[in-house]
């Protein structure tokens, strides 16, 4: 195997076991899951499927899990029970009730309310604007009203199931471990520790360069065609943690709106009961659950490693893989070539007619 070409594959080797790295260190998340719902507002819960962990939070606010402990409906519940949540859901409710309050107005003075006796609007419209509910002092049983996980339909065969995503970690150290295997294997081949014969070099191709080639690409690549399949079966049917959601802020505005507000017209001989059918129109358009699913930068830098241990393979077996001969040069004599006449020694004497000279 000439140098340049050794150089060259194991440039090729070590740049696919540096992406291995990089992308097993840039643990951002081989998936990342968005779910956003809203109440005047968005809010958004997000999910990262990182190499030996799950990440899991909302806005300032991160966790992660084990695959192993997974549990979906604890971590939803940890969610709405965080610190960083509750002061916009608290400020969200606030500002729901104030438009529910605006609406309540215009319904006394335009609507079902508009035969009322004037002192009674007057005395009704009073209260509203002064009314004001105490949702930080309950913030923490809002939460658990609010909290639509037991309504997502999650069984313990979908927690087992996370597990299974431990699997392309340990893909991933096993091609780093292919990767310095197969230099060891290009080196001594090089070094002629190995022989270079065609049978020779097919089991090291089957045995360590092939595995090594379908581990690094299916790392990458599968996460990145789940992601395909997800986008092409569809978006995930919230139905049911959506009217769930629906239901819970419902049942808060009844606890701290509604309900106060029916007791004093009640007290006070005021004939309105309009409460119900201001409130339900404002719920209805609460919700708005959707998702986005990405892939992290890791799947990626996983592909491109397999794409430059591609290269590699093809050149391994298209090359030549015999080594350079070292040519020895030396130089033992110099011989005096004979007369192409076939003549021997050429004697040259003083007679050629005699001529003496006194």
């Amino acid at each position: 195997m000439g140098a340049k070409t050794y150089y060259c594959s194991m440039a090729l080797l070590f740049f696919s076991f540096v992406m291995l790295i990089v992308s097993y260190a840039n643990d951002d998340g081989n998936l990342k899951f968005k779910l956003a719902f809203s109440i005047t507002e968005p809010n958004e819960i997000w999910m990262e499927l990182k190499h030996t962990t799950i990440g899991y939070g909302v806005n300032d606010d991160e966790w992660d899990i084990s695959y192993s402990s997974m549990d979906l409906v604890q971590v939803f519940d940890h969610i709405f029970d965080s610190g960083s949540l509750k002061p916009d859901i608290t400020d969200q409710l606030v500002a729901i009730t104030d438009n529910y309050k605006t609406d309540l107005v215009n319904d006394i003075n335009t609507g079902s309310g508009a035969s009322l006796p004037q002192n009674q609007k007057d005395q009704i419209i009073s209260y509203i604007d002064d009314f004001d509910p105490e949702y930080r002092d309950s913030i923490n049983d809002i939460m658990d009203d609010l909290s639509f996980a037991n309504d997502l339909g999650i069984t313990q065969s979908t927690n087992d199931a996370f597990s299974y995503f431990l699997i392309p970690s340990y893909l991933v150290v096993g091609g780093m471990v292919l990767c310095i295997l197969s230099m060891i294997m290009l080196t001594m081949m090089y070094k002629e520790k190995i022989s270079e014969s065609c049978c020779c070099k097919c089991c090291i191709s089957f045995c360590c360069f092939f595995p090594t080639l379908i581990l690094i690409i299916a790392c990458g690549a599968t996460w990145i065609v789940a992601l395909e399949l997800r986008d092409s079966i569809g978006e995930i049917d919230y139905d049911s943690a959506e009217n769930s959601f629906r239901d819970g802020v419902k049942d808060v505005m009844n606890e701290f709106v509604t309900d106060p507000m029916d007791q004093y017209v009640q007290d006070n001989g005021i004939n309105y009961s309009g409460f119900g059918t201001i409130l339900d129109p404002i719920i209805d358009g609460m919700g708005h659950f959707s998702d986005e699913l990405t892939v992290g930068t890791s799947p990626w830098l996983q592909c491109i490693a397999g794409l430059t241990f591609l290269v590699f393979a093809c050149g391994f077996c298209c090359c030549r893989n015999k080594k350079d001969d070292e040519i020895d040069i030396s130089v033992s004599s110099f011989e005096e070539p004979t007369s192409r006449m076939g003549g021997g020694e050429v004697e040259f004497g003083t007679e050629m007619g005699s001529n003496n000279y006194p």
